[in-house]
């Protein structure tokens, strides 16, 4: 985003990260996560991957779901997507991603829910099923789902390309080239065989991120805004 300010306005922009609520995916509702479970079909135990953000292009959608009907022929593994609201068109899209589907098995099929959009409970309790997090995506603003799935202890899938790249490296997720399908599909395997050293890692890392730390970074901005324009930066409170 701050690429895209600067090419199309010729403004340079200041950055300052997103945050994650800390206690929000470390201490899911046991109850919640049962009720969800319950509410979707899945079964203890079975092995989960969950996608967020619906289907549409930026998200890889489509080549998210080559990687996992390769993948279900290494394992029985379940697919959650979750989400789904947008402002955008995506109907051709997911045309596209309905007119693969129907060439796949019926047990392909049933492996695949999509759940729509989620009450922010539910998401915490999607998290808590996931036996790995997909964020393969072509392009994001900032991809707080990295963040929120690092918080969760889960295990990430991310593309090897900004905004990723800026918080996040091998050892606490794993990385692929978005456009590679057998690339995402190996790392799908190797993040559902399990990774403990990572997923700690991931925790510490979103750890990093949690809103008192950044609440910090956006108030020594705002301070230097203030230091080197006190006027102006009155003048548009009062406004505000």
């Amino acid at each position: 985003t701050h690429d895209d300010v600067q090419r199309d306005f010729g403004i340079a922009s200041e950055r300052v990260s997103n945050g994650v609520e800390r206690a929000r995916f470390e201490r899911p509702s046991a109850a919640r996560v049962s009720q969800l479970r319950r509410r979707l079909g899945l079964e203890e135990g079975e092995p989960v991957l969950v996608s967020f953000g619906g289907i549409e292009p930026r998200k890889n959608t489509l080549r998210l779901l080559d990687a996992f009907l390769a993948l279900r022929t290494q394992l029985p593994v379940r697919w959650l997507i979750v989400g789904g609201a947008s402002i955008l068109d995506h109907s051709a899209y997911r045309d596209a991603f309905e007119q693969r589907l129907s060439t796949c098995s019926d047990a392909d099929k049933r492996a695949i829910v999509c759940t729509g959009v989620l009450s922010e409970h539910d998401i915490t309790a999607a998290y808590a099923l996931a036996s790995v997090v997909a964020a393969p995506s072509l392009r994001e603003g900032f991809g707080l789902v990295a963040l929120e799935a690092l918080a969760a202890s889960v295990p990430l899938v991310a593309s090897r390309q900004p905004p990723f790249t800026e918080y996040l490296d091998d050892e606490c997720a794993f990385l692929v080239d978005p456009e590679d399908t057998s690339a995402i599909v190996a790392a799908l395997s190797a993040a559902l065989q399990g990774s403990p050293e990572r997923v700690q890692n991931g925790l510490a890392c979103a750890r990093r991120f949690a809103w008192d730390n950044v609440a910090r970074q956006h108030e020594s901005f705002y301070r230097s805004l203030s230091i080197a324009s006190p006027v102006s930066v009155r003048r548009r409170s009062s406004h505000a």
